[in-house]
């Protein structure tokens, strides 16, 4: 089997997902080549999005984290794929027919989906010959949208998780191949999360991959249909007040 995987070039917590994820993947399996993707709404409007998000002293702690992790080279998703003698791609958007050509002149069976900053068409979803999928840090069908963890930390709830699932016309929607529950412990941050996630998330996508021949997708029926978006002012400050980032 052929992928390509389609992510952002985040500093934290994606880097630690791909090494891991790549390592439990079938030596059968080829990666052809990681997409990055730029954010939509460019980077000073995202750095202006996570200062709000994080506060001042959080977005100072944020910004060091990743400097460090920017200054150490390989644990990046660009030092990660050259680890691993993958090809990198850098476009600030992903065009259909580009994609549909790629996929058709590479072979590509199975499109990838990495935390993308984009919403893909129908056309660049349905390119390759076994579709597309998603990994998502929720139990969908709850928590659809942006900033999963954030949500579910931000409403209390005792247990977070992951899917893996089909790409469908609709957001975060598409049959569910694989999904784990992981409890939330009463002293853990939204950072132990994105850990958490990645320790049990990376191996499940691997093993999704590795059998998908044998998997056969559940429908996501009816649950919460809710679709999340990025925290506002208020969301974000009830959130520093009553829980931890790090």
């Amino acid at each position: 089997m052929k992928i390509v995987i389609v992510t952002q070039n985040a500093p934290i917590y994606i880097p630690e997902f791909l090494d891991l994820f790549l390592s439990k993947l079938n030596k059968k399996i080829k990666v052809n080549r990681i997409i990055i993707l730029s954010f939509p709404k460019g980077l000073l409007k995202t750095i202006g999005n996570y200062f709000g998000l994080y506060g001042i002293k959080r977005f100072i702690i944020f910004c060091l984290r990743i400097l460090r992790r920017k200054l150490s080279g390989s644990r990046t998703v660009t030092g990660i794929a050259r680890a691993n003698g993958i090809k990198i791609c850098r476009v600030k958007k992903i065009k259909a027919e580009d994609f549909v050509n790629f996929a058709k002149d590479n072979k590509i069976d199975l499109l990838v989906s990495i935390a993308s900053p984009q919403i893909f068409s129908k056309k660049i979803f349905a390119a390759a010959k076994l579709g597309a999928i998603n990994y998502h840090s929720s139990l969908l069908p709850k928590y659809r949208g942006r900033m999963p963890l954030f949500w579910t930390l931000y409403n209390g709830e005792k247990y977070c998780g992951i899917t893996v699932h089909r790409i469908a016309k609709k957001l975060d929607a598409g049959a569910i191949l694989a999904q784990k529950k992981i409890k939330i412990l009463p002293t853990d941050s939204l950072d132990d999360l994105y850990k958490k996630t990645t320790k049990v998330g990376a191996p499940v996508l691997a093993e999704t991959i590795n059998n998908f021949s044998k998997i056969k997708g559940v429908s996501m029926n009816g649950g919460d249909r809710k679709t999340y978006g990025f925290p506002n002012k208020k969301e974000s400050t009830i959130f520093r007040k009553k829980q931890r980032f790090f």
